[in-house]
């Protein structure tokens, strides 16, 4: 079977971005005197989007003003935006994979859910973003 090309999402695909999420609503929560939350349920919180999963890691009943739920997002995002690597990093056997599709002249690409610059970012500090012939993240004003 011959290949036209392949696209890859990135967080939980090729990279592992768990621990980075997790510290970012960590900073948030002990910022405003909340229980942390365990790294090892930070799964049972992620999918919806960062708002969603601030909502979740607070105590029960305190993200259910929007205003001030939308205040604690724009911090996180903002952090979180700032510097998305710190301890994110590719799954094991994700480069010798990339590797082999260059050598095979397979062009990639990576189509993700997460914010486009923060996207652009995350690809170019892991793998360089000359390796993909895109890379496209959320944009906002995008139809």
């Amino acid at each position: 079977m011959k290949y036209k090309g392949i696209i890859f999402d990135l967080d939980g695909t090729l990279v592992d971005t768990l621990e980075d999420i997790c510290h970012y609503i960590n900073l948030i929560l002990e910022k405003y005197g909340y229980p942390l939350f365990p790294l090892e349920n930070i799964t049972s919180i992620l999918g919806m989007g960062l708002k969603s999963a601030l909502k979740l890691a607070l105590p029960e009943g305190v993200g259910d003003d929007d205003e001030y739920l939308t205040r604690l997002t724009n911090e996180l995002i903002a952090a979180y935006d700032a510097e998305p690597v710190v301890k994110t990093a590719p799954y094991k056997g994700i480069l010798p994979l990339l590797d082999e599709l260059e050598k095979l002249n397979i062009p990639m690409g990576i189509f993700s859910n997460k914010a486009h610059d923060v996207t652009l970012k995350v690809v170019d500090n892991i793998f360089g973003l000359s390796r993909f012939a895109y890379v496209l993240g959320s944009m906002e004003n995008r139809p």
